[in-house]
């Protein structure tokens, strides 16, 4: 049966961390030869199994775009004529907010715990 193959594209880190996965992968493997589209095909298809809230989640908070988020806001209240927010837009945006200036200070402490790593190195 011939495999049908599908591109995607990927990170230039995402691609080195596949190609370090390959290497370890191969090494010491006599029975035959991974390529990295059998590797990433492996790993997608594991990927789904542990697919759970949790990990949808982490996926979602990763790529989260306040801009598109604000703009989704924006159409939902136009194409049901409201003209301000209610209770859930406002609750959704102060945990948006909240989550912000959570992130900033611990983007802020890890910046300094790096820093004062690379100091007492």
């Amino acid at each position: 049966m011939e495999t049908v193959l599908a591109k995607i594209a990927i990170t230039e880190s995402a691609d080195k961390s596949l190609a370090e996965a390959l290497k370890i992968v191969n090494q010491d493997f006599s029975g035959g030869r991974i390529t990295k589209t059998d590797l990433a095909s492996w790993f997608m298809s594991q990927g789904l199994a542990s697919l759970n809230a949790e990990r949808i989640e982490e996926v979602r908070q990763a790529h989260f775009n306040q801009v598109i988020y604000l703009d989704a806001i924006v159409k939902k209240l136009k194409s049901s004529g409201q003209d301000c927010l209610g209770p859930d837009e406002i609750a959704a945006l102060s945990t948006l907010l909240r989550n912000q200036d959570t992130s900033k200070r611990r983007g802020r402490k890890a910046s300094t715990d790096d820093t004062q790593n690379e100091q007492a190195s």
